[in-house]
């Protein structure tokens, strides 16, 4: 293996063991380098082991290595936006404090858990369903940023025009863009387009993301038809070609379904209907028996009101359920913060990186957070015993 090219994260990399390594791995060729510890590196230290490749991009941030939620939050929002992928991570952190074995373990132990749930984007295969709508169209182009080097868009769109296809490849030039018409409430096309051209182009598929969805609420067999049946046949269809039973890798299956997927959304009825249950099929598949049998994980995103085609739809009153649902409709949506499409696919990457199967994310108002769901009803029970 070379280290040319190759992006790196030392944890503990301020201690005599780490920055040893460091210099090592710069001296070998190595182009990017994060140095993670709970101390912070001194200038002169830092200016040594950058004298090691001078040429090389090397970024150190203080972490607190037993807290996951730090560690994750500065590998996703430090690391991977900076560098865009990780090939190597070296754990050379390590305390001796017989009085204190609670933290020893955080610190000796549990880290090393804990890095070993993030995820590197770099030369894995997606497919983006709905791929040339405002949000799919943002999440092809962050998942290109961090490291994708073959996707797949597939919509009901039938042109791929050459601006689209140039605004896709500059985030990433090295990457390979493929697309294919397809209208996802038609299974039989869609396993065919992903059972034969996908797998042919692709061969494996790491990433599968439903971003499909529509809101028309005169036509209620339509909406449950590409928001709901939809998403559950491709999220199938996905599964079987991901799965480890399969001779598949394994991966992520991420669906896109709405705030309006968690509280009641009046004036959108049959919309909000399909939106809970992509968050109740998402969850229900995102569990561990699932996760150990096939090697996926299921995730759930949920935006809030996005700045796209189907946004402005909905905000014309054009789409409520009925006549005098218009004008309070159209003022509860003149009240709701507008997020750009781009705070969607960065949702969505932080979600790959560092989200677990089964969780929900939440992207509105520009802001992002893994949710917490209310009890289920086996803890609910357990709580009201006796």
């Amino acid at each position: 293996m070379t280290l040319d090219g190759k992006s790196a994260v030392v944890i503990g990399g301020a201690g005599g063991i780490g920055v040893e390594i460091c210099k090592h791995l710069l001296m070998n060729g190595l182009s990017k380098l994060a140095i993670l510890d709970v101390n912070e590196l001194p200038h002169d230290a830092i200016a040594s082991i950058k004298s090691c490749n001078t040429s090389a991009d090397v970024l150190s941030a203080t972490c607190d290595i037993a807290n996951k939620s730090n560690l994750s939050d500065v590998l996703c929002n430090r690391v991977m936006k900076n560098f865009g992928y990780i090939d190597l991570l070296v754990n050379s952190v390590a305390i001796l404090d017989e009085r204190d074995p609670d933290r020893m373990i955080a610190v000796n132990l549990l880290e090393a858990r804990n890095q070993s749930d993030t995820m590197s984007l770099k030369d894995k295969s997606a497919v983006v369903l709905g791929g040339l709508g405002g949000i799919g169209f943002e999440i092809g182009k962050h998942l290109l940023r961090n490291g994708i080097s073959k996707l797949f868009l597939l919509d009901i769109v039938q042109n791929f025009d050459a601006e689209k296809r140039a605004e896709l490849q500059s985030c990433n030039v090295e990457g390979v863009i493929f697309y294919k018409q397809c209208d996802i409430a038609k299974k039989d096309q869609m396993e065919k387009l992903l059972r034969s051209d996908v797998v042919h182009k692709l061969h494996f598929i790491d990433i599968f993301v439903n971003a499909a969805g529509i809101i028309n609420e005169q036509n209620p067999e339509q909406v449950v038809a590409v928001n709901l049946t939809g998403v559950i046949n491709s999220s199938i269809i996905a599964l079987d070609i991901m799965s480890l039973e399969n001779a598949g890798l394994g991966g992520y299956i991420v669906n896109l379904a709405s705030t309006a997927g968690l509280e009641p959304f009046p004036y959108c009825s049959v919309y909000t209907s399909t939106k809970h249950a992509i968050v109740g099929f998402t969850r229900s598949l995102g569990i561990d028996t699932v996760l150990v049998k096939t090697g996926v994980k299921f995730i759930t995103i949920c935006p809030g009101a996005t700045e796209t085609a189907l946004f402005r739809q909905n905000n014309m009153g054009s789409v409520f359920l009925l006549p005098w649902m218009e004008d309070p409709g159209k003022q509860m949506m003149r009240q709701i913060p507008v997020q750009s499409p781009s705070t969607v696919g960065e949702c969505v990457i932080r979600a790959l990186v560092e989200g677990e199967t089964g969780s929900v994310w939440i992207c509105a108002a520009g802001k992002i957070q893994c949710a917490t769901l209310p009890l289920s009803w086996n803890e609910w029970n357990s709580s009201h015993d006796g």
